[in-house]
């Protein structure tokens, strides 16, 4: 073959070269140019029912489907916690864990427990956007407003108990809670095609700083709460097909962290939540993600904080995809954990770290939360789905120290890199909440 006939061939490969090299890049910026166009702003604040939603006919049939709404009440002077979730699992292949689910919890210096019960998946019935029964009228749910909710349970049936750890399966247990908004956020208003498209998790803090009144009694004791600042409740509703996983699956982590400091005029209130979620999806090319949310109410100044990575080959590193924040963006948001333990229970064993610092920085602002726990405060919380089960191991009654840090820039600093950063205030918090999620071995 001469030598002009291999030149004709070499210049036919480059055409063909640099159409490969532009379907490889518009695959890999296709989410970055999605996300950039589609995010408008930093959160929807205090958010209507239809956010909270029952959300299962957006997915199709053939996928696996869950979500589940969650409550967290604290008594400050007491020290306790008590936790509940109504929820769901419509597997899509192994039928193994399909069903409703009920789950209530309790946590203080002295003890814990956690108790589920479990239902055919049609027992759950919705009506309206949340308004939701399981069992008849033995659990529910009602929205009378976009900022008043109302939960009630009946924990009296042994026979439908799935799991007990700490109790006993023949516990009474029953709760009746109004829920008053003070604070609430959801920041994934305008990538929820995207969330759907990479089939992640998604996450709704609709009301995660709230008064409540109202009761719980177990086994005959009665905790009698207050609409006062003894008591706050958080709220949040999560939803999707998979949950964080991957190889080794302890690098697919989920985190979620809350803090909040109470005040009789609830308009100076603090409280602030934080949710991380590296998770492989389905479209592998960008696959793992590491999305970041967080928001805070400070004495009615609120922020809101969305953070995401694409092609993070370790934690906290990759290419920046959402640096979304209120006053501006998000330079910063990033998780260290230490003091790993082996976490033993009735389970098997886990490796989860005892303290974890979230530092989150915007253009005006740093906030560095900072969580000490310990063994005893922590349950294994369960989310059953396609095949198996989720591992969730949340930590209640936790210590947490916020400092909070004003940025102020130089009159010739016009490209705002030099800040000035000084400490405005440090709130403590002996009731705290703190989550290390993913997918490890257990036996049930």
């Amino acid at each position: 073959m001469s030598s002009s006939t291999n030149r004709k061939l070499s210049r036919k490969k480059i055409p063909i070269l640099i159409v490969t090299i532009a379907i490889v890049a518009f695959f890999l910026l296709f989410p970055l140019i999605l996300v950039e166009v589609v995010v408008k702003n930093d959160g929807t604040w205090n958010p209507g029912t239809s956010y909270q939603r029952y959300r299962a006919a957006e997915y199709p049939a053939d996928k696996n489907f869950f979500q589940w709404w969650y409550f967290s009440l604290k008594d400050y002077d007491l020290g306790e916690t008590f936790a509940f979730t109504y929820a769901l699992s419509r597997p899509a292949t192994n039928q193994t864990y399909r069903g409703s689910y009920v789950m209530m919890a309790y946590v203080s210096n002295a003890t814990r427990f956690h108790i589920y019960y479990r239902f055919p998946l049609e027992s759950l019935l919705v009506t309206g956007d949340c308004n939701l029964s399981i069992n008849g009228t033995t659990f529910t749910q009602e929205a009378f407003t976009s900022n008043h909710i109302r939960i009630q349970g009946r924990m009296n049936q042994s026979a439908n108990l799935w799991v007990a750890e700490g109790i006993s399966p023949d516990t009474n247990i029953t709760w009746n809670l109004d829920i008053y908004r003070i604070a609430g956020w959801y920041g994934q208003q305008d990538i929820e095609g995207l969330v759907k498209l990479t089939e992640v998790i998604a996450w709704n803090t609709y009301s995660y700083d709230s008064e409540v009144n109202g009761s719980v009694t177990i086994n005959g004791t009665s905790y009698l709460i207050s609409r006062s600042p003894r008591f706050r409740i958080y709220c949040d509703m999560n939803w999707g097909k998979n949950f964080p996983r991957g190889d080794p699956s302890i690098d697919f982590m989920w985190g979620w962290y809350y803090t909040g400091v109470p005040n009789a005029n609830t308009t100076q209130d603090f409280a602030m939540i934080a949710g991380v979620g590296r998770s492989v999806c389905s479209i592998s090319v960008v696959s793992p993600m590491y999305a970041k949310f967080a928001s805070m109410y400070n004495r009615g100044e609120r922020l809101g904080v969305k953070f995401g990575q694409l092609l993070d080959l370790a934690e906290d590193s990759g290419v920046p995809l959402v640096h979304k924040a209120s006053d501006g963006n998000c330079i910063d948001f990033h998780v260290d954990r230490t003091d790993w333990v082996n976490l033993t229970d009735a389970f098997g064993t886990a490796r989860i770290p005892l303290t974890q610092v979230v530092t989150i920085e915007t253009t005006t602002r740093k906030v560095v939360m900072t969580f000490h726990s310990a063994a005893h405060n922590y349950n294994r919380l369960l989310f059953p789905t396609d095949g198996y089960i989720f591992s969730d191991f949340e930590g209640l009654s936790v210590n947490c120290t916020t400092d909070i840090y004003a940025k102020t820039y130089p009159s010739w600093d016009l490209a705002k890199v030099y800040p000035i950063t000084t400490l405005e205030e440090t709130l403590n918090d002996v009731n705290g909440g703190i989550e290390f999620g993913y997918q490890v071995e257990m036996s049930l």
